[in-house]
């Protein structure tokens, strides 16, 4: 850390290869150069403070500069550690994000289950219609029409008055 900060930024820019660097900003040719040097400030970050909720948050973004990384193992490795926290909240961001994981890895009954537990379980950080629509999506995915439509239905029946479920509705009519 330099000057209670990240000196590198999951965010920061990404400039064409040849810019001059500005200031003391790090430069970053490419989104996978900009990723591995987050990767290993959030590992380090983890490592140090892995006790705090901070440390915990760093432990997940390593695990999902992995996954954007393509490295699945890793990922699937950092994600189900912190989806053992006793911070529910972080426990649950790892948790959806483990369900990409087994997805990309053609592990669909994995991801169902991660998915149906965060529905049985909603939290700020991921609430119930999210994985809702993450499980809709999946059955989509998977050629499974009829499991999709009953997520959709319970979800325009949860929300009937407002811009979901009207939404919901409206994609289930243009669908038929």
């Amino acid at each position: 850390m330099a000057s209670g900060r990240l000196s590198v930024r999951y965010t920061d820019q990404v400039v064409p290869p040849g810019t001059p660097p500005q200031d003391s900003a790090p430069v970053f040719y490419s989104d996978q150069a900009r990723l591995i040097a987050a990767k290993s400030a959030f590992y380090g970050i983890s490592n140090k403070y892995g006790w705090t909720a901070p440390g915990q948050y760093a432990h997940y973004m390593a695990g999902a500069c992995e996954m954007q990384l393509g490295n699945d193992t890793a990922a699937e490795s950092q994600l189900r550690d912190v989806s053992h926290s006793h911070r529910h909240e972080i426990a649950a961001l790892a948790k959806y994000a483990l369900a990409s994981v087994y997805r990309d890895e053609s592990r669909d009954q994995d991801a169902v289950k991660t998915l149906q537990r965060l529905i049985a379980k909603p939290t700020v950080t991921v609430p119930k219609v999210k994985a809702q629509l993450a499980l809709a999506d999946l059955y989509t995915a998977q050629q499974q029409p009829d499991k999709a439509k009953v997520v959709y239905d319970e979800i325009a029946r949860e929300n009937p008055k407002n811009t979901l479920g009207e939404i919901v509705k409206e994609f289930q009519t243009q669908a038929q």
